[in-house]
């Protein structure tokens, strides 16, 4: 995508079309709505919190509000940007904000369910087939938000909603594809289960967290062979922690150096 290769390039660029669509269909256009999610993630990549914020919002407003007589509006589509909105909001402020993010991320996964499910769908959606119904990018975004929403429930004291959270984060993540790798190889599982080892030592199985943390950075090597992931340092610290509560005070510097 051009927002991957060219990031710097990109604003000026999302600008320019936002106000070309402005000029011919209106402020309340969807397209142009998704445009200012681009340049929400666009900010959120290069560490501008305050303005991430400000475009995803104004996406959400539009979006919610997008005047469907316009062509070409898709109503599952456009849930399923809203849904993207939240749960990039919730990103955003998962660390300032826990619970207000923990908000954000289930109404993101209310409208993925949505669109998922169906009207045919009579109980709550499970999100087994996601991959499936959605597509891998969509899911991806799905097993991103089951993610989000167990670390924040650790944060928030509930370790058994988190554990459960993150288990279904690995379980969506285990379908999809990343790059020429297998599937299940990807970040997003990597992380949960870095997460899922941090549940353990919490509950003070350590050797259980100690499997964890050895699947986790096996997957982030199998992701990503030729470089350092920043999520590996983390990984690495909590590795380490356990490892002192083991009594192993060597490994524990050695993975922590």
């Amino acid at each position: 995508m051009y927002l991957d290769q060219h990031v710097h390039e990109a604003e000026p660029l999302y600008k320019k079309a936002i106000d070309v669509l402005e000029k011919a269909f209106g402020e309340d256009q969807e397209r142009v709505g998704t445009l200012y999610y681009s340049l929400g993630v666009l900010k959120a990549s290069r560490g501008d919190t305050e303005k991430a914020e400000e475009y995803t919002n104004k996406a959400l407003s539009i979006l919610e509000t997008a005047n469907n007589n316009h062509p070409g509006v898709n109503t599952q589509e456009r849930k399923l940007e809203i849904g993207k909105c939240f749960m990039t909001l919730g990103s955003l402020c998962k660390d300032s904000n826990p619970k207000k993010a923990y908000d954000f991320l289930r109404r993101s996964l209310e409208l993925h369910s949505d669109v998922a499910a169906g009207p045919a769908e009579t109980s709550e959606y499970d999100f087994n087939d996601v991959n499936a119904k959605l597509g891998n990018h969509n899911a991806s975004d799905v097993a991103y938000t089951f993610s989000l929403l167990g670390q924040l429930s650790q944060k928030l004291g509930n370790f058994d909603n988190s554990f459960k959270y993150l288990t279904k984060a690995y379980l969506i993540a285990q379908t999809l594809k990343h790059g020429d790798n297998e599937p299940g190889n990807n970040v997003i599982a990597a992380g949960a289960l870095m997460h899922m080892g941090v549940y353990f030592s919490k509950m003070e199985k350590y050797d259980e967290a100690h499997n964890h943390f050895k699947s986790s950075y096996d997957t982030y090597l199998n992701t990503h062979p030729n470089e350092f992931h920043p999520d590996v340092a983390p990984l690495e610290y909590q590795w380490s922690l356990n490892y002192i509560k083991l009594g192993d005070y060597q490994k524990a510097s050695v993975v922590a150096n």
